[in-house]
């Protein structure tokens, strides 16, 4: 099986690159990709979304149809470390540290896709957390109907204004 990735992130508009904390990640290797929006008012949510989406595409234990605990307590426990590596250090923000001893917590959507072989057929499963989104397109589907996807579009842009 031969898959073309392109990947790419871009911030809301009038935010600037740095606060936009959309991640993705792909294993061509083991067939798996995933993507996750970090959620703003979160804590250090870019870290929480790359974690999600690095641990899914690299952990071979982290399978959508065997999906555990311990792999989300896996993902926790790294981000515990590393934020706390971070509101240690001597320059860092009184209300860094402070929303960390509060008990601050990082948060993101998430969506990853495993494609397999079964019985020498090319399957495919998914898991979905939050509002970000996968699209199946049959092969069925010759064209998608452009006023389909203006009309989704556009109610996609009327929510960013409401954000």
């Amino acid at each position: 099986m031969k898959i073309t990735i392109k990947g790419f992130t871009s911030p809301k508009k009038g935010e600037k690159y740095i606060d936009n904390y959309d991640r993705y990640s792909y294993n061509t290797k083991k067939n798996k990709f995933a993507i996750s929006d970090g959620i703003t008012l979160s804590y250090y949510p870019g870290l929480w979304a790359e974690l999600m989406v690095n641990n899914f595409t690299s952990n071979p234990s982290f399978n959508i149809n065997n999906m555990d605990i311990i792999d989300f307590e896996t993902i926790q426990k790294k981000w515990y470390d590393i934020v706390e590596k971070k509101v240690n250090r001597p320059d860092a923000k009184y209300y860094e540290r402070n929303k960390f001893n509060g008990g601050g917590s990082g948060g993101a959507t998430f969506v990853g896709l495993s494609f397999y072989k079964e019985d020498n057929i090319i399957k495919w499963s998914s898991l979905a957390l939050g509002d970000s989104f996968l699209f199946y397109k049959s092969k069925d589907s010759k064209k998608i109907k452009s006023s389909c996807c203006k009309a989704f579009l556009n109610l996609f842009r009327k929510g960013e204004k409401d954000d």
